[in-house]
């Protein structure tokens, strides 16, 4: 006969086993199995390079902060990061105000009219991106058409080798990116909520801004971040329409890569970038989870 603690010893034995066996059949299910190549694929190309990026930045040419306090120890630099991260700021609400409106219509007009909205928006995203910049340096350039239609009000200025140039070239490049989101979101609420408001005493205006916008935040989210993290990776852009002046961080990159073959502070840079961006995500989401909460609260006190 087996003595309880020699038995309780073997159960115990066996209890990690069991347990290794139930997570392996639970992985070896096939809905698991098909996210094995595109975590095989995001691996390769994504989490591999973003982590030999990181040590080089750290280990090259030796173990340290070395080339973290050489880049904000250079003017030059910080000014780059400060500039790229106004610039995105600036693209992106710029962006969600010109991309919101248009979005909001193309929910409440027919669906003929949409399809057309669509295809106008989406058409030069379906244009190579060097196309596209370099019809912004013709239009951009010194007597071009934008200098012309400036001066009629009296205004001469060149856009060409400007930030604002940059600016104004990249927010029509990426505003496609913030107009999908937007509208899937809005595509999804029930505009009965916005009658219900109105029932209830809401004006329209009163209505649309405390029911209708955040339903929307997702959406926002969604876009702001997407333009956002476009903005601080931009290379070809800032290249052919900026100027070293206000190079934004792509660029600085680039001249150290290219020209300078420093590849420890450009991976240094690489990864303030990355810093930076989920540092705005966590911000973004931590807005919409307080919205959220904060709509319920009052939502449960009204109750």
């Amino acid at each position: 006969m087996v003595s309880e603690p020699s038995l309780l010893e073997g159960i115990a034995s066996r209890a990690p086993v069991a347990k290794q066996n139930r997570l392996v059949r639970a992985i070896a299910k096939p809905e698991y199995l098909l996210l094995l190549p595109g975590a095989a694929l995001l691996g390769t190309c994504f989490f591999y390079p973003v982590i030999s990026l990181i040590k080089t930045s750290f280990t090259d040419p030796t173990p340290g902060f070395s080339n973290y306090t050489a880049l904000f120890s250079d003017p030059a630099a910080t000014d780059a990061l400060i500039r790229t991260v106004v610039a995105a700021l600036i693209i992106s609400a710029c962006c969600l105000i010109l991309a919101y409106p248009y979005a909001y219509v193309m929910t409440v007009v027919r669906p003929g009219i949409r399809t057309a909205m669509l295809v106008v928006v989406s058409l030069p995203f379906w244009t190579s991106l060097i196309a596209r910049t370099f019809a912004w340096l013709i239009l951009e350039e010194r007597g071009g058409v934008l200098e012309r239609a400036m001066s009629v009000f009296g205004l001469h200025y060149v856009l060409l080798g400007t930030l604002p140039g940059v600016v104004v070239a990249m927010v029509q490049i990426l505003l496609v990116y913030m107009v999908f989101p937007l509208y899937s979101v809005m595509s999804t609420i029930d505009r009965r909520l916005l009658h219900a408001a109105n029932v209830c005493g809401a004006n329209r205006t009163y209505a649309f801004f405390r029911v209708f916008v955040p339903l929307t935040l997702p959406g926002i989210s969604a876009g702001v971040s997407l333009v956002f993290l476009l903005t601080l990776g931009f290379y070809v852009t800032p290249v052919l329409l900026g100027s070293s002046q206000d190079a934004l961080v792509g660029q600085v990159i680039g001249v150290q890569v290219d020209q300078l073959f420093n590849f420890p502070e450009a991976s240094a840079y690489s990864v303030i970038l990355l810093v930076i961006m989920i540092l705005m995500l966590g911000l973004l989401l931590r807005g919409i989870r307080l919205s959220t909460a904060g709509r319920g609260a009052r939502g449960g006190q009204r109750a």
